[in-house]
């Protein structure tokens, strides 16, 4: 069995005016665990970013929403939705954490991440120094728009050969 122990995808070069002509596969990077050993984890799991933007139209005087790839620039007040597909290799994987950066120019849609078994859900309102599944500044719950950073923490083993989707949604500003 092996330890995993951040996996992460950066998406902090997206900004308001950010052009997306297709997406691109992420290979997870190679992680120090305790004991110094390095983990070969771009072998083990491999992550996809996908990124899509909302689309609501009206049927029958009823909103239907559908997302649709990002294929031009992005404008203010548009919801984009990323998701993160993890997939495992041959080995089960033990501490998975998939970190994502609430990107530059947009603002994390409260309550939009997907909740996933076996994960803890949490964010970061300091660049991804801390974590926690509700940020406070004093006594207060922060604001969505404080958020920087968020983070699956996998309390469960991943299977050899798992998927999981893990997403989330922002507002551009």
């Amino acid at each position: 069995m092996y330890k995993l122990l951040i996996t992460s995808i950066s998406a902090i070069g997206l900004i308001a005016t950010t052009t997306f002509t297709h997406q691109q596969p992420l290979q997870a990077q190679l992680q120090k665990t305790p004991g110094g050993v390095t983990q070969p984890a771009a072998k083990r799991v491999t992550l996809t970013l996908k990124a899509e933007k909302k689309v609501v139209k009206m049927v029958d005087d009823k909103p239907k929403i559908t997302y649709q790839p990002v294929t031009g620039k992005v404008q203010s007040r548009d919801i984009l939705k990323y998701t993160v597909t993890a997939k495992n290799g041959d080995r089960p994987v033990k501490n998975l954490m998939l970190t994502q950066p609430i990107p530059k120019g947009t603002t994390y849609v409260k309550n939009s991440a997907t909740i996933l078994p076996g994960s803890q859900l949490l964010f970061s309102i300091d660049g991804g120094k801390t974590y926690t599944s509700r940020p406070m500044i004093g006594k207060n719950e922060a604001p969505t728009s404080t958020y920087t950073n968020l983070r699956w923490k996998f309390t469960q083993l991943m299977a050899a050969k798992a998927q999981v989707n893990a997403a989330y949604e922002v507002e551009v500003k």
